[in-house]
């Protein structure tokens, strides 16, 4: 949970920096970021390996598609990281991979309460 909790922040961060036209930080944020979302996607997809579970598999295809949507904000916006500018398309996607993050971070109480693996067939 620290994981995500701290790749959740550097996203903001990045995200704080464009804002306050620091390019070259929110570059250097985002590059980050792509390392933190590598690290928590192989992470829930152990997860998914060890427990099953509609709530597990919906978080691991969240963070899996907010880390491609992080890589693709990195990569769009390296040839500009000199300049100064932040393409459009690369604050586009570090937003979307924000919203995914939220999403994420909302369905995680949803997992508590699932049924145990074997609950409802000895009922």
């Amino acid at each position: 949970m620290p994981q995500r909790a701290l790749w959740a922040s550097v996203l903001v961060a990045a995200a704080l920096a464009d804002a306050a036209n620091e390019s070259r930080l929110g570059f250097y944020l985002v590059f980050a970021g792509v390392v933190g979302g590598a690290a928590v996607a192989l992470r829930t997809v152990a997860d998914l390996v060890d427990e099953e579970g509609p709530v597990l598999a919906a978080r691991a295809v969240l963070t899996g598609c907010a880390l491609v949507l992080v890589v693709t904000a990195a990569a769009v916006r390296a040839p500009y990281s000199t300049e100064g500018v932040v393409p459009q398309a690369a604050t586009t996607a570090l937003v979307a991979a924000l919203a995914l993050v939220v999403l994420d971070a909302a369905l995680a109480p949803l997992r508590r309460l699932e049924p145990e693996p074997g609950a409802l067939l000895e009922r």
